[in-house]
């Protein structure tokens, strides 16, 4: 049975449900929970589909094969979330992950970095995972509530966009 919705804004609300990944980052996922993730996203609400489904990057060809076409297969990467680890051991993961049949990779600016103030660094990283994805979209993650203040969430948004992030 479709869920209802009882709402003056329906219309709105299943328009945002389109902008919106479903998403699976639990550390005892199985290929069991992602297929129901995988038939959630796929039936839908009243219509209107997620704009992608999210799992672990081990996850990325069982979800793309399950999910409908129109829903993008994203996955996270690149010591997804800290950010915490060697620049070379993110862009081969970011290689390995291009040869996947994912749309996009999503992972998360090295905060350490930035607040020492090695924003060449960190745009150079973004730039070689994004070489390495290819065609592959590419969305960095700013964890906006690590770095606090607005001139810092302008500058690491500059610093990733500028680097070849597809979106922040």
């Amino acid at each position: 049975m479709e869920p209802q919705l009882n709402h003056p804004d329906q219309s709105q609300l299943l328009r945002l449900i389109t902008f919106i990944d479903l998403t699976s980052l639990d550390n005892c996922d199985t290929e069991t929970t992602i297929k129901k993730l995988i038939e959630k996203a796929n039936s839908g609400c009243l219509g209107s589909y997620p704009a992608a489904v999210c799992t672990f990057a081990n996850f990325g060809d069982l979800v793309r094969k399950n999910l409908n076409t129109s829903i993008k297969t994203a996955v996270v990467g690149s010591c997804f979330p800290s950010s915490q680890t060697l620049s070379t051991a993110k862009i081969a993961e970011a290689e390995l992950i291009s040869q996947t049949a994912i749309d996009e990779l999503d992972i998360v600016i090295n905060r350490g970095v930035f607040f020492d103030e090695k924003y060449d660094l960190i745009s150079h990283e973004i730039s070689q995972i994004k070489s390495a994805l290819k065609e592959k979209t590419l969305k960095v993650i700013l964890e906006t509530g690590d770095l606090k203040t607005e001139k810092s969430i302008k500058l690491a948004s500059e610093i990733a966009i500028n680097a070849g992030a597809d979106f922040i």
